[in-house]
């Protein structure tokens, strides 16, 4: 029973270490449209959104 519990808790905290890896990644590419989000001045009143097929 030690054993099934010990084996739970690291399934469990390599889990969460792996989730925060994840996070810490820029998966999405987001700062391929940082230097253009620091063009725009004025505040947008439409927000278009899109995928990698309609890009």
């Amino acid at each position: 029973m030690k054993n099934l519990t010990s084996i739970i808790y690291l399934s469990l905290f390599l889990g969460m270490t792996m989730s925060l890896n994840a996070q810490q990644k820029d998966w999405a590419k987001f700062s391929r449209y940082a230097e253009a989000n620091k063009e725009v001045t004025v505040s947008p009143k439409v927000v278009f959104m899109g995928n990698s097929i309609t890009e």
